[in-house]
């Protein structure tokens, strides 16, 4: 299964305009914000640490890896 990190800076309009989609991706309150992603469908905004943390032992642990 691949893996992928993306940053995308909100100047950044290269990307957005090849994928609208990333778009809609902003950031929230200020803060840096995640979208885990799997099979076309992405969680909503995660700005706190350990719930992206959360989110992201829970895929591993759905994929079986570690």
């Amino acid at each position: 299964m691949a893996k992928v990190l993306m940053l995308i800076d909100s100047d950044e309009n290269f990307l957005c305009q090849r994928q609208p989609v990333l778009s809609s991706m902003s950031q929230q309150g200020g803060v840096a914000t995640a979208y885990v992603c799997q099979d076309f469908t992405c969680s909503l905004p995660v700005t706190d640490p350990q719930e992206l943390r959360r989110l992201l032992l829970d895929w591993t642990m759905e994929m079986g890896t570690e």
